[in-house]
């Protein structure tokens, strides 16, 4: 019996499961068996217990062997769903905390601070329900960029997109809306939104090898003046959004309206077949 046990549970079998049949107890443990015809291991849950006759005497042992492969299997993704799942709760609790710190820092009054940060907890709350939706680690472009400008569109068709669609990962479906949260909040406030006539247009392009360009394009709003100190906001599409997409970002606050352009890459051959563009209605 013991040829049919792999080499590393057949120290289990000698010290555990051995010592309880000459006992006289009933064992049961997980083993890997090395199957009859092809000597591959399979993972196998062993029961081996006492036979005995009708006087009570031992007569021999029983073995019983139950083929656990899909569960195995089903424990292993379990278990990877659980770790993405956890990698994903801390990745959020940072990005929140940096909401409430830098909120707090830059707001000038407490009022102005819970109106920021429930927006833009809510927009992260929005990219994480897309990604749920996607199964956790991945999420259309479409859907992203549709889920961060929708709260801010009048129902007017001033804010329209043009691109491929295409998968992001975690990281970078999360930092992408939460970006456009940041520069549709400014439009509505200050640009190409705050007035009649503005219009945002958001048009990317994704390259063969993977090379990625969105451009934000604001016009037809009131004259744009630098802002003087910068803010959360500016804060996290100038610096934090390029590393997610292993690239750079520039923001623009040109006469005409705010330019925003990111740059960088995605994994190749992940495109969709999914129709390009697109106008909030």
């Amino acid at each position: 019996m013991i040829d049919y046990i792999a080499e590393g549970d057949r120290l289990v079998f000698q010290t555990e499961i051995k010592p309880l049949i000459k006992s006289g107890q009933t064992c049961e443990r997980e083993l890997r068996l090395r199957a009859f015809a092809t000597r591959d291991e399979v993972p196998a849950l062993f029961t081996m217990f006492p036979v005995r006759d009708g006087e009570g005497d031992l007569i021999g042992y029983g073995v019983v062997t139950k083929d656990i492969t899909l569960q195995k299997e089903e424990e292993e993704r379990n278990a990877q769903i659980m770790a993405k799942a956890a990698h994903r709760i801390k990745n959020t609790l940072a990005i929140v905390q940096a909401i409430v710190v830098q909120t707090l820092k830059s707001a000038r009054t407490m009022e102005e601070s819970r109106d920021a940060i429930t927006k833009r907890v809510s927009a992260l709350a929005a990219a994480q329900d897309i990604l749920t939706g996607a199964q956790g680690s991945a999420a259309d472009i479409m859907s992203v960029v549709a889920g961060a400008l929708a709260p801010h569109d009048g129902g007017n068709g001033r804010m329209g997109w043009d691109g491929p669609n295409h998968r992001l990962d975690s990281p970078q479906a999360v930092g992408l809306s939460l970006a456009l949260h940041e520069l549709a909040t400014n439009a509505a406030k200050y640009g190409a939104l705050s007035g009649e006539a503005g219009r945002v247009d958001i048009k990317w392009h994704v390259a063969t090898n993977g090379e990625f360009r969105l451009e934000w394009t604001e016009r037809g709003g009131p004259a744009v003046t630098p802002p003087s100190t910068t803010g959360f906001g500016s804060g996290l599409i100038q610096r934090m959004i390029g590393p997610y997409f292993h690239g750079k970002t520039t923001l623009e606050f040109l006469p005409e309206g705010v330019r925003f352009r990111l740059e960088g890459t995605l994994p190749v051959l992940t495109a969709t077949t999914m129709p390009a563009g697109g106008e909030l209605q």
